[in-house]
């Protein structure tokens, strides 16, 4: 850890702007060690700001220029923004960004930090400026390697404060036959048992199969489950489902341009689970949200959609039904995303030629957002215990804060995450760290496609498969 008179030096003489320019407002904080981890973030932004602004003028150039588009370039720069930053990706994201500036450094939007990275020699040659160089590297170092002791300590805490018992699901079929799937597992892992009990942990749609174990169980789950904790889980359905019914998803996109006979929108419509995520017919809707479509979203012939199924409508309706009915004793707890970009809202208009149009209603902070994913409105289940945070859906499971939480929920303590809406966390941090950024289909396609014949697609390049609403 270095000292501080050496963060003083190394910050307002060795740091590229705009970084020594945020330790006056870090010399407010007591702790060092504080003052350390925030100029780290401080440093990370930086530079992850710049490959937002390269990715951004990427984008504008292939709008108007399609025959510009660079799939490597594009990959490379969100894999810079996407994941913690590593020795590796800032170096490409200099040679991105940075270095093929070389020739007009004064057009840059802070060309100080292409003075601090590199310098022009009198021929024309670029080259790195060494010692600043490996004052960053000495740094992204002693980073990561915080980084990776504090993921370690933390997988190893919550395997040694709990016995964690995994439930694998298939999201295709009916969530209540997946609900009496769990049933069976619970009885399985009390060992026989009477007195033992668990706590269920369940993100997004595993939140949902754990309420319909609890309401198709009841009896049960009252003598085996103690609590339930879900991550952003959908109680009343997601307008993201309609969007995806009416028009499909990227993943579908994905999924289609694989080969030129997938058919994703087909094999969804004969999906049950993608209706029972419908939103909830209007009788069991929140009264206090403006329902989410203008049609009736269980009657099939109003879709207007060839290949949407009523039988499976009419069973959404009744999963709903069976829901809102049950009255599980057990502790309900749901950690909620907020503050995040989300589709609240599809209404539906025609034009003249009687082909439909769908205005898609977002809302990105306040009550009325959610993850990006699950809206407040479906995340927000009356009779539970609420905690919020604000994070992308896909990472809630994965956030330090909410691990803790978990953690502390399931030992029976209080977490530290506030229990009504909090003040939407605003800023640079907020705007690039609250976004999945994403490559065009075509271009994950392709690259699915190579590391699928190649043999190294894994879980996370394999997740792309999936094409529910959630």
């Amino acid at each position: 850890m270095q000292s501080d008179d050496a963060m003083k030096q190394l910050t307002r003489e060795e740091f590229p702007f705009p970084i020594s320019h945020a330790y006056t407002y870090l010399e407010s904080r007591v702790d060092p060690d504080d003052r350390y981890a925030a100029l780290m973030a401080c440093f990370e932004v930086t530079l992850k700001t710049i490959a937002s602004i390269a990715l951004a003028n990427f984008m504008r150039d292939i709008q108007e220029d399609p025959k510009l588009g660079n799939a490597h370039l594009f990959q490379d720069l969100l894999d810079v923004l996407s994941r913690p930053l590593s020795l590796g990706h800032w170096h490409s994201l200099l040679r991105l960004t940075l270095r093929p500036n070389a020739a007009h450094r004064e057009q840059l939007v802070v060309p100080e930090l292409f003075d601090f990275y590199y310098r022009v020699t009198e021929h024309g040659n670029v080259k790195s400026q060494k010692q600043n160089v490996q004052t960053i590297q000495r740094f992204i170092q002693e980073r990561n390697e915080e980084a990776h002791h504090r993921n370690r300590s933390q997988t190893s805490t919550f395997q040694r404060q709990v016995d964690l018992y995994e439930f694998p699901y298939d999201w295709r079929r009916p969530i209540d036959q997946n609900g009496d799937l769990l049933h069976e597992c619970v009885e399985r892992w009390a060992g026989g048992d009477s007195d033992r009990q668990f706590t269920l942990v369940g993100h997004s749609m595993g939140g949902v199969v754990a309420r319909a174990y609890l309401a198709r169980h009841t009896a049960a789950a009252d003598k085996r489950i103690k609590r339930l904790i879900m991550h952003g889980t959908p109680h009343f359905g997601v307008a993201g489902g309609i969007v995806d019914i009416a028009l499909g998803n990227r993943n579908m996109d994905i999924i289609a341009k694989l080969h030129q006979e997938n058919a994703p929108r087909r094999l969804m419509y004969n999906m049950p689970s993608i209706y029972q995520l419908l939103p909830a017919p209007p009788a069991l809707f929140p009264s206090s949200w403006p329902y989410p479509a203008n049609w009736d979203l269980y009657d099939a012939t109003a879709w207007r959609l060839e290949g949407v199924r009523q039988d499976y409508l009419d069973a959404g309706r009744q999963f709903h039904e069976l829901l809102a009915s049950a009255d599980p004793q057990v502790e309900v707890i749901e950690i909620a995303g907020c503050h995040i970009d989300t589709v609240v809202e599809v209404q539906r208009s025609f034009g003249p030629d009687e082909r439909p149009r769908y205005d898609i209603v977002r809302e990105d902070e306040g009550p009325g957002a959610g993850d990006g994913t699950i809206p407040l409105w479906s995340a927000e289940l009356p009779g539970a215990t609420v905690y919020y945070i604000q994070q992308v859906h896909r990472y809630l499971p994965k956030n330090k804060d909410v691990i803790d939480a978990t953690l502390d929920l399931i030992h029976g303590g209080t977490p530290d995450l506030p229990t009504g809406l909090p003040p939407r966390e605003a800023g640079l941090l907020g705007w690039l760290f609250d976004r999945d950024l994403e490559a065009p289909p075509e271009v994950e396609a392709e690259k699915l496609r190579q590391q699928i014949e190649t043999g190294t697609a894994g879980e996370a390049e394999l997740s792309q498969l999936y094409f529910g609403p959630m």
